[in-house]
């Protein structure tokens, strides 16, 4: 999780990372965000839900919303996604949503 930027507002920053272990790994844009992130964009999810305010907490378990794009590349649109475990640079992290296509501009 990364610190709540209160002053600031919503907050992300993006990089490429691996994504998965083994020979299913793979280089994907990945992006870090608060809690607020997606309901600032005032957008819904796809399927589950978004970041909580408990996520953004030190010591919290590491969870992640994937775009509607990575979903269907890597996952095939399965439902069953949700409460996966999907390691982003060697780290866990459970799949809690599937932000929408054009969450945040595009997927």
């Amino acid at each position: 999780s990364i610190p709540q930027l209160a002053s600031v507002g919503a907050s992300s920053s993006q990089r490429t990372m691996t994504v998965g272990s083994g020979s299913e790994a793979m280089r994907a844009r990945v992006v870090m965000a608060t809690h607020d992130f997606f309901t600032t964009l005032g957008v819904t999810p796809r399927l589950g839900r978004f970041f909580l305010e408990e996520d953004d907490r030190v010591g919290s378990a590491a969870t992640a919303v994937l775009s509607e794009g990575f979903w269907d590349r890597a996952f095939g649109r399965d439902a069953r996604v949700l409460g996966r475990t999907l390691e982003v640079d060697g780290d866990p992290f459970t799949v809690v949503g599937v932000a929408q296509k054009d969450s945040r501009g595009q997927t």
